[in-house]
């Protein structure tokens, strides 16, 4: 079933990459290429960056460092192909639980080799079983049957034991499916971020409160009104608080409150401290059963504050808790990969069977592009997949966008179409 064809998917013929090459297992050595597009003789060694000061999405993946000397020069290769063909790992949980999310990471492989028609390519997949144990071992047996790269993960906690264990053999990872920030953050060996981070939901929120794309909710400028926080302790609702507090305040934004509320007798005081600072806005971080009685309250309070929530609200669960409060509420999504891809690709793909491009398949789909990008030699980008170019950052993350507004309008979600400042005004 692997061995589909003849055409690659897409054509690079003539185009320019000013970025670095690594090559697949082996010493992170590479040349760059200038302004005319030829790579020039200075050899550089390539050292992932491991902090995060200083992230931006054009930047390259490499902190280089030039080397001097013919040796050097004479040891280091350009070359990224794999020896005997490429051979890709998928790393990913084909039992237990989550096995419909790793069947996704696998059909997106498959999809992928068959729009190339790659037939030259060796794919190896090993369950991890959404555990850090298994995922361990997984990727010792990928390693053992020699993979040149892996793609998949999907639970954070077996990709980060899997993403060590093949840093000691430098095979490159690209994950289609894990958010969390700390998988291309410390990593010791090259690791792409397809699908996004957790922590840019907080990002998302600051930079579209400041933009004033929530001005035509708000009826003005969202920013020069009282803004009210309120957030649940614990792992989601105080960290994506705090997140969005210190944004905030790097925009020179003030909440007005910035409160913790508990859903056992702790309701009402949280919508009454709200109501009495008169806001344009309320935000509310928490889990989708004390966001829902939270949001409750708040619309019996101040049934025409508009509220923004995290994305615990975009489940079915919230909108039968909250029922008519869900009405209105928006709340960053996690990006619906369907949608970037072109629509007819879409058609073409998904057949009879409307919705099939679901969950991970087109992030996993744009992830195995990546991987015979690479194999063929196209550096760090950008590369050209089924969603358009795609570019990583110097830690590794792509800059596809991780999250986008939503809105609950009649049981339903809805993309949320923000009005900008200008229009809200006038209005």
């Amino acid at each position: 079933m692997w061995q589909e064809g003849f055409r690659p998917f897409w054509d690079v013929r003539g185009a320019r990459h000013d970025s670095v090459s690594f090559r697949l297992k082996s010493r992170a050595c590479c040349r760059v290429k200038g302004d005319d597009g030829v790579g020039v003789t200075d050899t550089v060694q390539v050292r992932r960056y491991m902090k995060r000061a200083g992230r931006s999405a054009g930047a390259a993946f490499c902190v280089l460092t030039a080397l001097s000397g013919s040796a050097l020069a004479q040891n280091a290769s350009i070359s990224v192909a794999a020896e005997d063909g490429l051979h890709i790992g998928v790393l990913a949980p084909l039992s237990g639980p989550f096995e419909r999310l790793g069947r996704q990471v696998e059909r997106g492989v498959i999809l992928a080799l068959e729009e190339a028609r790659r037939t030259d390519v060796r794919v190896t997949a090993v369950d991890d079983a959404c555990d850090e144990d298994r995922g361990r071992d997984a990727a010792n047996q990928l390693l053992g049957a020699q993979v040149d790269i892996v793609v998949g993960g999907v639970c954070w906690r077996p990709a980060l034991a899997a993403r060590d264990v093949l840093a000691t053999q430098d095979v490159p990872m690209i994950t289609s499916g894990v958010r969390y920030p700390g998988l291309t953050d410390d990593a010791l060996s090259p690791v792409l971020r397809v699908n996004g981070r957790d922590d840019a939901q907080a990002s998302l929120i600051v930079e579209s409160l400041v933009s004033g794309a929530f001005d035509g909710l708000v009826g003005g400028s969202a920013v020069r009104r009282p803004l009210v926080l309120l957030y649940t302790e614990g792992s989601y609702g105080r960290p994506l608080a705090d997140a969005v507090q210190e944004g905030l305040n790097a925009e020179g934004v003030t909440l007005a409150l910035f409160e913790p509320f508990e859903a056992e007798g702790g309701i009402a005081r949280a919508a009454a401290r709200a109501e009495a600072e008169g806001p344009g806005l309320v935000l509310v971080m928490a889990g989708q059963a004390d966001s829902a009685l939270l949001i409750n309250a708040l619309r019996q309070a101040m049934p025409d504050v508009p509220v923004l929530a995290g994305d615990s609200v975009m489940t079915a669960d919230f909108s039968l808790l909250a029922s008519q409060s869900a009405e209105n509420v928006v709340f960053p999504r996690p990006t619906p990969w369907r949608l970037l891809a072109p629509m007819d690709d879409v058609a073409r793909l998904e057949g009879e069977a409307l919705g099939s491009l679901s969950g991970l398949i087109v992030p996993s789909m744009v992830a195995a592009e990546i991987a015979l990008a690479i194999a063929a030699g196209q550096g760090t980008g950008p590369y050209l997949t089924i969603i358009g170019a795609v570019r990583f950052d110097e830690i590794g993350d792509a800059d596809v966008p991780s999250f986008q507004f939503w809105q609950w309008r009649d049981g339903t979600i809805w993309p949320f179409e923000p009005m900008d400042r200008e229009g809200a005004e006038a209005g």
